[in-house]
């Protein structure tokens, strides 16, 4: 159940995204056409937008001062090549499906998309921690304290001649994947994304494109799992099992691995520390 996140993060989400070899289809027909048929299967998808390299469907955003901060969002965007959904805060984990089965067995007929142009499919799971300080920090002790690389920051290396002193973590930010098959066609990814106000966002490395759209409030620390599959792709018709299956190894890595080795002890050094 996903509503187990609710209490313990400032949002999380489902994205799916299509990655295309070739450029999508521009005219206008193509993209409303698609749109249209997705609003009319999900009619909260009610907004047009039209964005710098991408046009996007959504939802109504939540108000920020509701009740519930947790309100579920959903939104659909086609950029130059990869087709791309998302369901934040979700309420069921099959709903948030439902809308990417739905994007996924749509969208190659209005754009025009064959197995041949399809790069990879992937799920991504994600998870924003409110955190106060330094994120680089918090996920330096939570996640690597006792290791060779955190002794870094506890002042393992000399900081002048014969002082030891003290670093300040800047950037920790860990990238750890793996091939879930033997023909390496499956692969998984955890990220963490830090955004401290010490460091410039230019610096700041990867993970932008995966953001829920949108997120008020403070910048939070994000977790993302990604699990992608990578072509080639014999027909268009299995998408929806290729997602089905994508979903399974997500959840298994998610129940055990992530959330009880990654997601909680950040969230339990954010606590402890108070700056939640």
């Amino acid at each position: 159940m996903p509503m187990r996140f609710a209490a313990s993060t400032a949002a999380y989400y489902v994205n799916l995204r299509l990655n295309l070899k070739m450029d999508l289809p521009t005219r206008r027909e193509t993209v409303l056409g698609l749109f249209d048929r997705l609003r009319r299967q999900r009619p909260n998808l009610a907004r047009f937008r039209r964005y710098h390299n991408e046009l996007a469907l959504e939802s109504d955003a939540p108000d920020e001062h509701a009740p519930d901060r947790h309100a579920q969002q959903e939104w659909v965007a086609v950029r130059r090549t990869s087709v791309r959904s998302g369901s934040v805060c979700p309420r069921e984990w099959d709903d948030a499906y439902a809308l990417h089965t739905a994007v996924i067995e749509a969208a190659p007929y209005y754009l025009d998309i064959s197995a041949l142009d399809i790069d990879s499919v992937e799920v991504l799971l994600g998870f924003d921690l409110a955190a106060g300080g330094n994120h680089d920090a918090i996920v330096c002790e939570a996640l690597m304290g006792g290791t060779p690389l955190a002794a870094l920051a506890a002042g393992g290396v000399a900081s002048g001649p014969g002082r030891r002193g003290a670093f300040v973590p800047v950037d920790c930010q860990p990238v750890f994947g793996v091939a879930l098959d033997e023909s390496l066609r499956m692969q998984a990814h955890v990220e963490i994304k830090t955004r401290s106000p010490h460091r410039p966002a230019a610096s700041a490395s990867g993970g932008g494109q995966h953001a829920a759209r949108p997120h008020p409030g403070d910048e939070p620390i994000s977790l993302y799992l990604i699990v992608r599959r990578f072509g080639p792709f014999s027909d268009i018709t299995h998408l929806p099992a290729v997602l089905g299956e994508i979903r399974a190894a997500a959840h298994d890595l998610l129940d055990r691995f992530v959330e009880p080795k990654v997601l909680s002890p950040i969230r339990d050094h954010i606590v402890a520390g108070g700056w939640s």
